[in-house]
């Protein structure tokens, strides 16, 4: 299981020294939660600050834009070093063209689903993925309760990918913690989003240890 600590749950007063810290702790993955107040209740960082910051090469950025038409920007966050790019099925009307886009730009695209989507949504999709990102929480907030029927709902996933020798990566993201990341990675997930179970904790490296062998 990869873990990729969530930036939306860190000090927003000392973003660039908690990349770093996260990157010293072992992570080798780190997830951007771009929110704009109209997609999702909440406001975080944008492409201004996230031009500004410093990432160390050795980790692998997963931009995830919680954000209403996201085309209208998406060329210039495409100029950032990210690894892989998510966007919400329910943001955009032409979601195929923009994977492409996204895709051409040597990026991983991915597709994000609210709690309440179908998998349906995913059809003649699918085998063009690199990622889907399955929300166990509703987006716009960290700290949040993971739903308990994204367990059926991953799984349901995995069995679809199974079913077309896919090779796309299933992501989780919301309320995942010591106590859930087990049944979690078990219905098919290879990658948890985890914010407050990272950078809430005093010990970011000892979080990362608690999350891995929770997993065994």
């Amino acid at each position: 299981m990869e873990i990729s600590p969530s930036l939306l749950s860190a000090d927003f007063g000392n973003l660039n020294q908690e990349i770093q810290t996260i990157a010293t702790a072992g992570s080798s993955r780190l997830h951007l939660d771009v929110i704009d107040g109209v997609f999702a209740p909440n406001l975080s960082f944008g492409i201004a600050m996230l031009e500004k910051l410093v990432f160390p090469p050795s980790l692998a950025l997963d931009l995830h834009l919680m954000i209403q038409a996201p085309e209208i920007s998406l060329a210039r966050y495409l100029t950032l070093p990210v690894t892989t790019v998510c966007l919400h099925i329910e943001s955009t009307i032409h979601i195929h063209r923009h994977l492409k886009t996204i895709q051409q730009a040597n990026k991983q695209a991915g597709i994000a689903l609210n709690p309440s989507t179908s998998l349906t949504s995913l059809d003649w999709l699918l085998e063009e993925l690199d990622l889907v990102l399955i929300m166990s929480v509703n987006p716009g907030f960290s700290g949040q309760q993971f739903i308990p029927f994204s367990l059926q709902k991953i799984e349901d996933l995995a069995n679809r990918i199974s079913k077309i020798n896919g090779k796309t990566k299933i992501m989780v993201d919301g309320g995942v913690n010591t106590s859930n990341i087990k049944q979690i990675q078990a219905a098919g997930a290879s990658i948890c989003v985890a914010g407050a179970a990272v950078f809430g904790q005093k010990d970011y490296k000892q979080a990362f240890i608690n999350l891995q062998q929770a997993t065994r």
